[in-house]
């Protein structure tokens, strides 16, 4: 997708016979769990390599299902509970890079108290992938009192209060 707007919604699987690239645009995720979006690719993975994604269910937090994927000049924008462990997640069935000018925005829906504990996983392969590479520290906005958990790499992307 260069631009413009693909928004999943319902449970939708949308299905790529090579790959999805997306250079512009915004791909939205607007439903909660436990219904999840899926972006199934027939080929090597996923490239994010500009626009958005964007996690805004009115009702709850969203899950993104993808294959491998390279996030490569993509802003983020997902959700965390300030007071629970809940949060929109991005699951992975493959490896994850993430390199060039990658933005994460991450914003708590209640306010996060200082030294709660409450970890957040929001991007995670699954058992035997990893993540490879991270967010530029300039290129994160995490709300008060949360910091990104840099020991949870390379197994999930994760912050914490």
């Amino acid at each position: 997708m260069d631009g413009g707007k693909i928004i999943m919604k319902s449970g939708v699987t949308l299905t790529c016979r090579w790959s999805y690239t997306q250079t512009g645009g915004t791909l939205e995720i607007a439903d909660s769990l436990p219904t999840v979006e899926t972006l199934s690719v027939q080929g090597p993975g996923d490239n994010f390599n500009g626009g958005k994604i964007v996690f805004d269910s009115t009702t709850g937090f969203g899950m993104l299902a993808l294959n491998s994927v390279t996030f490569n000049g993509v802003e983020i924008g997902m959700r965390i509970n300030g007071t629970t462990k809940d949060s929109d997640q991005i699951e992975c069935a493959g490896n994850v890079t993430i390199q060039g000018n990658s933005k994460l925005v991450v914003t708590a829906v209640n306010p996060v108290q200082q030294g709660s504990g409450i970890f957040w996983s929001l991007i995670k392969p699954t058992a035997g992938n990893t993540i490879t590479g991270d967010f530029l520290a300039a290129n994160i906005t995490l709300p008060a009192n949360v910091t990104e958990n840099k020991g949870a790499l390379p197994n999930s992307w994760q912050c914490n209060s």
